[in-house]
């Protein structure tokens, strides 16, 4: 019994301790520094499954891939911040979701393969910037290197300029507020600018040749990852 009461009190403790750590203020970060992983799904012209039809989509569906960031708390709250992001994904698709990564050794003909460099530049407001639950909502350009594979879709490396937008909720984890997770939802709409049409060109475009309209290349990320909070203070009270 004497055991039981001493692991109460020592729970109970710990709780009191957690609580007054965590009713500390705290100013909000100036620079957010993050590492993330990235689940994607292609949209608009970028998904296709009839590889056959190499002139309308591009034969895209599920992809993955890694990403940084870095973020830059303005004015006394930081509520507004100025983001740099830098992000790879890989799309292989083999004409099965089942087998969008695993196939061996596929046949070129058979399955599409790209891998996208994006470099994002951007706006964001987040709510709540001095708590442990922040949310936030954003969107800027996007500079994109499309490089396809050999395979059903294949052309020479592509630049272009797009646009995303994005929004996601973070929680803070250690009472000095210096670590935090974060999911978020983010979109790449990446060929606004730059279109080219011709031979071993990716002919998104709307001019000749080419198949007459603009092609977009676009697709939508679950963001899941790890975020570091730098310039946070504790609020002295008197």
């Amino acid at each position: 019994m004497n055991k039981i009461n001493y692991l109460l009190i020592g729970v109970f403790i710990v709780l009191i301790f957690l609580s007054k750590a965590f009713s500390q203020g705290y100013t909000p970060p100036m620079f957010t520094l993050g590492v993330t992983a990235e689940g994607s799904f292609a949209m608009h012209d970028a998904y296709g499954t009839n590889f056959h039809d190499s002139l309308r989509t591009y034969g895209m569906m599920w992809g993955r891939g890694v990403g940084i960031h870095i973020k830059f708390g303005i004015g006394t709250r930081k509520n507004h911040r100025i983001v740099l992001m830098g992000t790879y994904n890989k799309f292989i698709n083999s004409g099965s979701a089942s087998k969008s990564f695993i196939e061996p050794n596929p046949k070129a003909g058979r399955r599409t393969n790209y891998n996208i460099w994006t470099v994002m530049l951007g706006y964001e407001y987040c709510f709540n910037s001095r708590c442990r639950n922040k949310q936030f909502l954003g969107c800027g350009v996007t500079g994109n290197l499309i490089n396809a594979q050999p395979g059903a879709i294949d052309f020479d490396d592509a630049y272009r300029l797009g646009i995303y937008a994005n929004a996601g909720y973070e929680l803070v984890l250690d009472p000095k507020f210096k670590t935090g997770i974060f999911i978020g939802l983010k979109y790449n709409l990446a060929n606004i600018i730059g279109h080219e049409n011709g031979p071993r060109k990716m002919n998104d475009g709307t001019g000749s040749p080419g198949i007459g309209f603009w092609r977009r290349f676009g697709y939508i990320s679950l963001n899941l990852g790890f975020n570091f909070y730098t310039g946070t203070k504790m609020i002295k009270k008197y």
